[in-house]
């Protein structure tokens, strides 16, 4: 009779132990906790990721050609390469004291690829390029802050998730 008691009493004793470290198993058990399946997890991985490459394109220093930009900021890699060597040249001949000091060429030919690029943009949108890119960031601000939200709530549902996951895991193979 002792024996059966003791039995019980560390069968008890392990199942709150069982308990105590897996707290899911409480909630698991009243229902507030769901069933996850590795379907439900890759769709929550899925949104998240679609969110983080939202965030990473929708920035508007970070675009490629659009509609409102249909030749995008062009630079012609072998006109710079020309250009340095000419200011390269230039700054030998201007050392040797022969002309006075020039300024680079190839400097002054990105300064005209960008005013051209912020020229084309705005007169695609009607505003000028400052204004434009002030309201595009202003738009990506809100929006980021919409969307480091939702990747938060994300992560808890994943979270969740494989919290979940791991109970049942337990759970089965423990019994």
């Amino acid at each position: 009779m002792k024996r059966v008691f003791l039995l019980l009493g560390v069968l008890i004793l392990s199942i709150a132990s069982a308990f105590a470290q897996y707290p899911a198993i409480k909630s698991y058990n009243t229902g507030s906790s769901r069933v996850c399946t590795p379907a439900q997890l890759n769709y929550l991985q899925s949104q998240y990721d679609k969110i983080v490459n939202e965030l990473k394109y929708e920035n508007p220093y970070n675009q490629a050609v659009t509609a409102a930009t249909p030749t995008g900021y062009v630079v012609d890699p072998d006109r710079i390469a020309n250009l340095r060597q000419i200011d390269r040249d230039d700054a030998v001949t201007a050392a040797m004291g022969l002309i006075s000091p020039l300024p680079s060429a190839t400097q002054e030919y990105l300064d005209d690829q960008r005013l051209a690029y912020e020229a084309q943009i705005a007169q695609a949108n009607g505003m000028p390029y400052k204004d434009y890119m002030n309201m595009q960031q202003m738009n990506y601000n809100s929006m980021y802050q919409v969307r480091m939200q939702q990747l938060q709530n994300y992560q808890e549902l994943i979270n969740q998730c494989l919290k979940n996951m791991r109970y049942q895991q337990n759970y089965y193979n423990f019994r």
